[in-house]
């Protein structure tokens, strides 16, 4: 019977020691991204012999600390917080470009335009406030035609960020089908494939952050991966994304079903919603600004007539904010500019005069009106930003907390439980040294 408990205190022993390996290997790892904390699962030895005693204990397993309902909402929030940072960025960038209220802005080019007519008015005859005018005409429109390009350019950018993306996510995809499937081979010879999962989590959060995933785990060990509830992995089978259309209606195609991806979180959606949506929206707006000084202006001169008595050409040419110019005659002779009103002379600045109080206007549809109500909604949709993002920042540092308090390592629990497998294995050492004692003593006095 001694020998047997001999064996009893030697399971114990060897238990012990794979529980304060596990500690080892949880501290050792506990900031590795995406390491999850294991655990010796010690379980009781069938009884040996007829008295009802128990044969020891024995390590059934690694048990890894998963939380995949944890993990779903982790992963979600990640992506929430990528999609609000990118969009958070993409409106800075467009506020850039138009730095208001400044003295060098839009608005400011506006109002210089506008009084600069007053000279003209005040000195129809006079060539110096009319070269005024068509140098203020020309700020303005250099500065549309930038702002302009400057929104093409971001929006090109954001185009080859997600072009660079798509092999980037291609590849993540082929790598978590390709770790479901070695980790169901591992189980299949009994092994634990714990460090293959650390790896496939550590996948999951970078995909995460640039698509909004919803995973699903099997009985099998493998999990599935679906955005918009189209499935981008199942098993060991990956598909592939690629990008297709053109600015205002680009997407992510799925390889399998030849459908775009209906992507609603992560840093690929808020960029394709700046490419598609945000972007072209202000592109708008801006047009619709440079279109109204155009028709405007042109309109007022043709209401005039210049120092030879004769309506002149219009000032701008062109019908959008890339293409506004002065016209080149006017640049050449300016005293193409019709400061005079019919009627009156040709030698008075009734029609700059005007001119100059268009700045005056009440109409929603005036160049100023239009800019002004481009820059409240792009300070709305950039304040609506920023505070998305903090917001998401502090939901991330929450639900972050909660699941690395489940399945991260608590360096405090790791001391504790390898306080009490020494404690176990000291005994366990004790018992087997008393029982091999005691076995000696007894041969001895046969």
């Amino acid at each position: 019977m001694s020998n047997i408990g001999i064996y009893t205190a030697l399971s114990g022993l060897q238990a012990q020691t794979i529980g304060l390996q596990t500690v080892a290997q949880n501290i050792a790892n506990a900031t590795t991204p995406g390491y999850t904390t294991e655990q010796a699962n010690i379980s009781t030895l069938p009884t040996i012999g007829p008295n009802g005693a128990g044969g020891g204990a024995y390590v059934t397993g690694i048990n890894r600390m998963s939380d995949p309902m944890g993990q779903n909402s982790y992963l979600a929030t990640q992506s929430s917080a990528q999609q609000a940072n990118t969009t958070q960025a993409t409106l800075a960038s467009i506020e850039n470009i138009f730095p208001e209220p400044s003295s060098t802005g839009i608005q400011s080019q506006l109002s210089s335009f506008w009084s600069s007519w007053d000279n003209v008015a005040n000195n129809p005859s006079m060539t110096a406030p009319r070269i005024q005018v068509i140098s203020n005409a020309q700020n303005l429109a250099t500065s549309l035609n930038q702002s302009s390009a400057a929104l093409t350019n971001l929006q090109n950018s954001l185009s080859s960020q997600v072009q660079t993306s798509v092999p980037q996510i291609n590849g993540y995809l082929s790598q978590v089908a390709s770790l479901n499937q070695s980790i169901v081979s591992q189980l299949a010879q009994g092994s634990t494939p714990n460090s293959l999962m650390d790896q496939r989590n550590v996948i999951l959060d970078k995909l995460s952050q640039q698509l909004g995933t919803t995973i699903t785990h099997s009985k099998s060990g493998t999990i599935n991966i679906y955005v918009g509830g189209i499935t981008l992995v199942q098993g060991n089978i990956a598909d592939s994304l690629s990008l297709q259309g053109s600015a205002g209606s680009m997407s992510l195609v799925s390889a399998h079903t030849s459908t775009a991806i209906p992507i609603t979180s992560g840093s690929i959606a808020a960029m394709l919603t700046g490419i598609n949506t945000t972007i072209p929206s202000f592109q708008s707006q801006l047009n619709q600004v440079a279109s109204s000084l155009i028709t405007t202006v042109n309109n007022q001169q043709a209401a005039g007539i210049n120092a030879s008595g004769t309506a002149g050409p219009a000032i701008f040419t062109g019908n959008n904010a890339s293409n506004i110019e002065v016209n080149q005659s006017v640049v050449a002779n300016p005293s193409l500019l019709d400061a005079a009103a019919p009627g009156t002379g040709s030698n008075n600045g009734a029609n700059a005069q005007a001119m100059a109080e268009l700045s005056n206007s009440t109409s929603a549809n005036s160049p100023d009106k239009l800019y002004q109500s481009f820059i409240a909604s792009l300070g709305t949709q950039a304040q609506t930003a920023n505070n998305n993002a903090t917001d998401q920042s502090a939901l991330v540092s929450s639900v972050t907390a909660s699941y690395k308090a489940s399945t991260g390592v608590d360096s405090n629990t790791q001391m504790m439980q390898m306080v009490a497998y020494q404690r176990a294995y000291q005994s366990a050492a004790k018992l087997l040294a008393n029982l091999s004692s005691n076995f000696q003593a007894l041969l001895q006095a046969v």
